[in-house]
């Protein structure tokens, strides 16, 4: 067995300044909505129920939007010395950083969408569209997805690096946890959901500033016809 010694993290003495990656957004973006109202469920029973599954159908994008909200929304924020705001999420992440975002994309579409969970809505992605055209073949080496929608988890680790020296594990236990905590909001809302483990694509950016750290596929949403 090869272990990889990602080392041991720790904080800082004096944090390091970093700017976010800018996101080329087109001019689509979906609002989504709050939620009114969620059934009361013992959370034992989501539990005993959660299951990766592997046949998908349909549903609404109301469904995708209680999913992002349950788990990834901004609740608040609060300036830090980093060059990005901390933020309280329904998740835990190392330092209140939250490195990690969410890119979706449903079949038969084109568009790559990303979550914005500070405006809770869903915006298209264009320039780095290019390193993803080829997810979707990729992916069916693994699993048949061709009727479920393809979940991304991609980071930005110099977020997390800003403030911890060795800081590489937690970004992969950031996603961890964001991986798991999905799981078990969909199962509460009756999505299925696959966790891949998988990492594509292997490359995003020109400026290697974005990895992949996660991958899921879900039941199908259309995002665009909505």
């Amino acid at each position: 067995m090869t272990w990889i010694d990602l080392g041991n993290p720790s904080p800082k003495l004096e944090t390091d300044r970093y700017t976010p990656y800018e996101w080329d957004n087109s001019k689509k973006c979906i609002i989504l909505d709050d939620p009114n109202a969620f059934i009361p469920i013992p959370f034992t029973e989501v539990m005993f129920k959660r299951k990766s599954q592997r046949y998908f159908k349909t549903t609404s994008i109301e469904h995708l939007s209680y999913l992002l909200w349950l788990t990834n929304r901004v609740k608040d924020q609060v300036d830090s010395t980093m060059g990005f705001p901390l933020t309280l999420r329904p998740v835990p992440s190392a330092g209140a950083i939250h490195p990690i975002h969410i890119l979706l994309n449903s079949p038969n579409m084109d568009t790559w969408w990303r979550y914005d969970p500070f405006s809770h809505s869903l915006k298209s992605i264009t320039k780095e569209h290019v390193f993803f055209h080829t997810v979707r073949e990729s992916c069916q080496d693994i699993l048949n997805c061709n009727t479920a929608s393809i979940m991304l988890l991609v980071a930005e680790p110099q977020k997390t690096l800003s403030k911890y020296s060795d800081g590489a594990s937690l970004v992969w236990r950031d996603a961890g946890v964001l991986l798991g905590n999905l799981a078990l909001a969909a199962t509460y809302l009756d999505i299925n959901f696959c966790p891949l483990g998988a990492l594509f694509p292997k490359k995003i950016n020109d400026g290697k500033q974005l990895v992949t750290v996660g991958m899921s596929v879900i039941d199908a949403i259309n995002i665009e016809c909505n």
